[in-house]
């Protein structure tokens, strides 16, 4: 029984006649099918290199010596037609140089860790001390 459960299937029917006649009269047209829709994307993705006619630039020409739309088009043929240059050349990174602010900061943490190695040193825990410049005397 499990295995008719997971063996559905959808058969489509026609329509009944008076629904035809319906839908005749009316005028209907058929929504597209999900095939449908799925065939027209696949159309669509085909040709995406070029841009339809809204999406493509505008040219403005304001000067005598800016391009026109006939030089624009020859330009656009020209790099469709010559492919990009790839370089054997390798490409280096250099680790970016430590700032003033940088050297600053490193400088106050390394104060703060004098300070904090000298209190460390305290020799007696037993007694407490406020003022970190008075030093005890071990003469009681």
């Amino acid at each position: 029984m499990s295995k008719q459960k997971r063996a559905v299937q959808y058969v489509q029917q026609d329509e009944p006649a008076f629904l035809k006649r319906m839908k005749l009269q009316a005028g209907y047209k058929e929504s597209p099918t999900v095939d449908a829709k799925k065939q027209e994307l696949l159309e669509d993705n085909s040709d995406s290199d070029t841009d339809p006619d809204d999406e493509k630039p505008q040219v403005v020409v304001l000067k005598s010596g800016d391009l026109t739309e006939a030089e624009a088009k020859h330009v656009e043929k020209q790099a469709a037609v010559k492919p990009r240059e790839a370089t054997d050349e390798k490409i280096f990174f250099k680790k970016p140089k430590k700032t003033t602010a940088e050297n600053n900061d490193t400088e106050k943490k390394s104060e703060r860790l004098k300070k904090t190695s000298i209190s460390k040193k305290v020799k007696n825990k037993s007694l407490l001390s406020f003022d970190e410049d008075v030093e005890e005397n071990d003469d009681s």
